[in-house]
C-alpha cells in the first residue's frame, strides 16, 4: 500500500526498485544528498497516486547531488515530482539530479514536474501522459532532452520563472491528442533566456 521513504539519507545507494502501489504514495526521497542509484521500476495500479518518485524537502534539508541511471514510471497522476531540487535552504544552487534515461508513460497528470529546481540533466522520454513536463517557480541551469508523444494536453509547460541556463533539446510529436486541443504544444510563459536547441514539433497546434 505505501512506498518506501528515505529521510535525511547521506551517501545512498541502490541498485533496483520495483514496485506498484495504490491510493497513497510511491517512493519519496525527503531531504536525501548524494544519492546513487541504478534503477527505479514503479506502478500505480490505482491511477490515483500523485507521484510515483518524489524528490521534496524534510524539516531540515533538501535533495541534491542526485544519479539515477534509469526510472520508468507508469499509471498515476504525476509520475516524478521534484520539489526545491539543486538547491539548499538558503536558495543557494547545488548540484542538483541527473537521470540518464527516464520513461513515463500513461500518467494522468505529468510525466516529471518540477518546482523550484537547478542544475537539473535529465532525458526523458513521455508517451500518452497528460503533459510531458511542467514546470513552476525557480528552473535554472539545466538541460532537458525530450522525446514526447501523444500527450493529451501539451508536451511541455515552462513556468513563469524558468529559463536562466535553461536549454531543452528533441522532440514533440502529436502533442494535445485528447483532452485540449486548444493549447499549444509547448508554452513557454517565462521571459528569461531559455535555449530551444534542435526541438522538433510534428502535428499538433
Amino acid at each position: 500500500k505505501y512506498g518506501p521513504v528515505f529521510q535525511d539519507a547521506i551517501d545512498l545507494s541502490f541498485g533496483a526498485i520495483e514496485g506498484g502501489w495504490r491510493n497513497t504514495f510511491g517512493i519519496e526521497f525527503r531531504g536525501c544528498a548524494s544519492v546513487w542509484g541504478k534503477s527505479i521500476a514503479v506502478g500505480d495500479e490505482s491511477n490515483s497516486i500523485s507521484a510515483l518518485v518524489a524528490f521534496k524537502d524534510s524539516a531540515t534539508r533538501r535533495c541534491w547531488n542526485c544519479h539515477i541511471t534509469t526510472i520508468f514510471a507508469i499509471g498515476a497522476i504525476n509520475a516524478v515530482t521534484l520539489e526545491n531540487v539543486g538547491l539548499d535552504t538558503s536558495g543557494n544552487e547545488r548540484p542538483g539530479i541527473t537521470i540518464d534515461h527516464l520513461t513515463t508513460h500513461n500518467n494522468s497528470g505529468v510525466g516529471l514536474k518540477t518546482t523550484n529546481c537547478a542544475n537539473l540533466d535529465i532525458k526523458h522520454d513521455s508517451y500518452n501522459d497528460g503533459k510531458g513536463l511542467e514546470t513552476s517557480g525557480l528552473l535554472t541551469n539545466s538541460n532537458l532532452s525530450v522525446n514526447y508523444r501523444y500527450n493529451k494536453v501539451e508536451a511541455i509547460t515552462i513556468g513563469a520563472g524558468g529559463g536562466n541556463g535553461l536549454i531543452l533539446s528533441g522532440s514533440v510529436k502529436n502533442a494535445n491528442t485528447s483532452l485540449a486541443a486548444n493549447k499549444s504544444a509547448i508554452d513557454i510563459q517565462s521571459v528569461e533566456n531559455i535555449v530551444a536547441e534542435n526541438i522538433i514539433i510534428v502535428t499538433g497546434k
